[in-house]
């Protein structure tokens, strides 16, 4: 018997369901609320590729940067690594956090909320 390529693509997807493998996300989309003391800096939504980072940077008196990377954290959720800095200081924090549940997260002036969700494989 002779099964070509797409057969065994589907065969090989639909074993996989059966079997309970979850696919990994390709990509995730995380909207944030950034903030330093009592001042909102912004509200950046960006897509990230698991395990890629992705940077924004605003110029100016009220800019910042900041470098974000998500991935898989398994049946935990979603890990995601920021690096926050402005021109009085930096924050960094790593957390996971459940899909399409806002987290925040604080230390000294800063404070990051943020909702990520994943996008499927394709």
């Amino acid at each position: 018997m002779v099964i070509s390529t797409t057969a065994r693509t589907l065969i090989s997807a639909a074993l996989a369901c059966a079997c309970g493998v979850a696919w990994a996300a390709d990509a995730y989309n995380v909207s944030m609320r950034l903030w330093e003391g009592d001042r909102e800096l912004d509200q950046p939504v960006l897509t990230v590729h698991d395990g890629v980072p992705a940077i924004v940077e605003v110029s100016g008196d009220a800019g910042y940067r900041l470098a974000l990377t998500a991935s898989d954290a398994g049946s935990e959720g979603i890990r995601i690594v920021a690096n926050l800095k402005t021109a009085s200081g930096a924050f960094a924090p790593e957390l996971v956090v459940r899909p399409a549940q806002e987290a925040t997260v604080s230390a000294g002036d800063f404070r990051i909320a943020l909702t990520a969700t994943s996008q499927p494989a394709r």
